[in-house]
């Protein structure tokens, strides 16, 4: 592996805390490795995998980040949780409108919200795109609506809180045009 360091290595903590409340927002797209001990489930012989993340919501602390999955496929599992169907919370990308981020049709995972640290978002994601907000808003309705994410989760990331504000800019939005 080669040597060197992150940009993140560079910055004092404060300086990382202006990045993360200047530019690391909810619709943020980063892609990062993701291993065993995020939560994910890898193939045999994979150590990691490479995964686009959505950030959907901020804890009160600042710690942490709540991301949502981007998945080429519709996950499989989804029947088997609750022995519920979750094709609801697969909310399709569709490669042409994110040219920059998707090279197929893609879904979005919203049955499992991962805590991820925000000093590893300054230090070892990419950012690529940012998500519309009208899709936005319905991957936040489907994180609220999934009957799989926990109700102190869905707290903890502010997704209600944040899916008002996307709203409110929606509606300031429209009104202007």
């Amino acid at each position: 592996m080669a040597s060197g360091y992150s940009l993140g290595d560079l910055l004092s903590s404060s300086q990382k805390n202006s990045i993360v409340q200047n530019h690391i927002q909810v619709g943020s797209v980063f892609l990062t490795n993701l291993t065993e001990s995020d939560g994910i489930y890898l193939n045999p012989g994979e150590k990691e995998k490479p995964k686009f993340l959505i950030i959907v919501g901020f804890d009160n602390h600042g710690c942490a980040v709540g991301v949502v999955l981007i998945n080429s496929k519709i996950n499989l599992n989804v029947e088997e949780n609750k022995g519920e169907n979750q094709y609801n919370q697969q909310y399709p990308l569709k490669a042409a409108k994110y040219p920059a981020l998707l090279k197929w049709d893609s879904y979005v995972n919203c049955n499992h919200i991962f805590p991820i640290n925000q000093a590893r978002i300054i230090d070892s994601c990419k950012h690529i795109a940012d998500i519309d907000p009208e899709d936005l808003l319905f991957i936040l309705e489907s994180c609220i609506e999934s009957p799989i994410i926990e109700p102190k989760k869905k707290k903890r990331f502010n997704l209600i809180a944040e899916l008002e504000k996307l709203s409110d800019q929606i509606n300031d939005y429209s009104d202007i045009s």
